[in-house]
């Protein structure tokens, strides 16, 4: 680590300045929308939904339980992501803690990270709505092209969204958070009142059961028991989007850790009931085991076709909220990494429009990036099935890393902050969560079964790793200079992008 690297300026509402910058970005979004942000890109409904079936087919029903220690264990990497945020609020988050605290060769890993990540997503949630929420609610029997068709199609429009103002993703994703919230808590009360109460189909005695799982080996070590980990590891995720927009954040030091905070901990609880009131109400392990989309075939059973279409209704809301955020988010990485002038084509990419004040440029290009994705494996099911256990190894490396960044640079930062402080438990919470990212990364790195997904993280670090010797033999100065060091000299008008 870089020991002559200074400790982080603590900083108002507005003084980016104090990090070299200036304020291009337009900040809109309120404390309750970093809230949403946060809650929003997690998406209980949107993960659940997603991988319920893969529990139920490697696990059987009580790999549910797995969601507790999973969530443990991510609130305790919350709280330091909370910490660092508090401190350095820009945009990038861990691209730009891994720059200050340690050096920018590490940021620039970071950074490489968590794009790599948000771009996934954004071609891993598309394909979850195209086949897991719009095909199944219109009735539709689309072939691969279409599928790949459609989601393309999607992500064009997420990227319009997102280019046309920050203001208007927020206001779209707090319509979908209130709908989510209200869905689940709605949904969970109607499942449980219908097993329990009015004596539907369905048992407690789910909540126990192995379904069709072997009991040879069911507790091993990674055995079919900690498969179920993906369940959580895929779904409490993503939540440092909220910090990768503080620069468009209204007292980003003062917001964003609380919305990281309370938007982890409200999906833990709600998650949880939710998993319990879905498992209660099975009908039948063996056939709902089996189903292509479980959760909506539970509900069908329980309570017809309507309610499912409703319930349809409110997962095609929240995934098009969540990957409508993952591409804002990747393009707040890509921009704040091609502002330092890290990143290939950095000249167009830390243009900001001088109309909508959103960075176009860096916007399009996780267009191309999402959509190439998903040409190339849109006709293979199975190829892009695995993308969704990238998106869940991907953060888990990225965490991890925050977690030793933070141990090791953690003297570098202010003592005390006014909005969030975790005092003498951060060095231990720390500790304690890097041990969690650990056993996770076993579960996901480990099993046969998870190899696929490995493999495509492989494909990305390596391409990352291109680009980093890339940048060694032709842009060595970027990579030799503070954060935001060269980024005033980039911000001539002659850089900005109107519409």
């Amino acid at each position: 680590m870089n020991d002559t690297m200074q400790a982080a300026p603590s900083v108002g509402a507005d003084e980016v300045q104090q990090f070299g910058y200036s304020q291009k970005l337009k900040r809109s979004i309120s404390s309750f929308e970093s809230f949403a942000l946060a809650f929003s890109i997690v998406s209980i409904i949107t993960g659940i939904t997603t991988t319920y079936g893969f529990t139920l087919a490697t696990s059987g029903p009580r790999g549910i339980w797995m969601w507790l220690l999973a969530g443990a264990g991510q609130f305790l990497v919350v709280l330091i992501f909370a910490q660092l945020s508090t401190h350095i609020p820009l945009s990038g988050s861990s691209y730009q803690w891994g720059s200050r605290l340690a050096n920018p060769k590490i940021g620039w890993g970071f950074g490489w990270l968590s794009f790599s990540f948000f771009t996934v997503g954004v071609a891993s949630v598309g394909y979850s709505f195209t086949t897991q929420a719009f095909s199944p609610l219109f009735g539709l029997e689309l072939s691969n092209s279409g599928i790949t068709a459609v989601t393309i199609a999607l992500i064009a429009v997420w990227v319009l969204v997102c280019i046309a103002s920050t203001q208007l993703v927020a206001g779209i994703n707090v319509a979908a958070v209130t709908a989510e919230i209200a869905g689940v808590i709605g949904i969970t009360v109607a499942l449980l009142a219908a097993v329990v109460i009015f004596g539907g189909d369905g048992s407690v005695s789910n909540l126990f059961s192995k379904g069709e799982i072997p009991s040879s080996g069911y507790y091993d070590y990674n055995g079919p028991f900690m498969l179920s980990i993906l369940l959580a590891a895929f779904t409490l995720t993503g939540f440092e989007a909220a910090a990768n927009v503080s620069e468009e954040t209204e007292e980003a030091e003062r917001s964003v850790p609380w919305a990281l905070v309370r938007a982890i901990g409200m999906s833990i609880v709600l998650g949880m009931l939710f998993l319990i009131a879905l498992t209660v109400a099975i009908p039948d392990v063996p056939s709902i085991s089996e189903s292509a989309a479980p959760v909506a075939t539970i509900l069908h059973e329980q309570f017809g076709s309507f309610v499912e279409k409703v319930f349809l209704v409110l997962v095609c809301i929240s995934i098009f909220a969540v990957g409508m955020l993952c591409m804002i988010s990747s393009s707040r990485i890509l921009f704040a990494m091609s502002r330092d002038r890290r990143f290939p084509g950095h000249q167009l990419f830390s243009r900001v429009s001088s109309r909508t004040q959103t960075p176009i440029p860096a916007t399009l290009a996780i267009f191309v990036c999402a959509a190439g994705l998903m040409l190339i494996v849109g006709s293979s099911p199975e190829t892009l099935a695995n993308l969704f256990t990238a998106t869940a190894i991907l953060p888990a490396l990225i965490y991890a890393s925050v977690m030793v960044l933070f141990l090791l640079t953690k003297s570098k930062l202010p003592a005390r902050s006014r909005y969030f402080d975790l005092g003498r438990w951060a060095t231990p919470i720390a500790a304690v969560a890097f041990v969690w990212l650990l056993f996770e990364l076993s579960a996901l790195l480990l099993p046969s079964i998870f190899w696929t997904s490995v493999k495509i993280v492989g494909i990305f670090l390596a391409i990352g790793a291109a680009i980093f010797v890339g940048n060694l033999l032709f842009n060595r100065e970027s990579l030799e200079h503070e954060p935001g060091a060269l980024a005033l000299d980039s911000e001539a008008p002659a850089e900005e992008v109107s519409l």
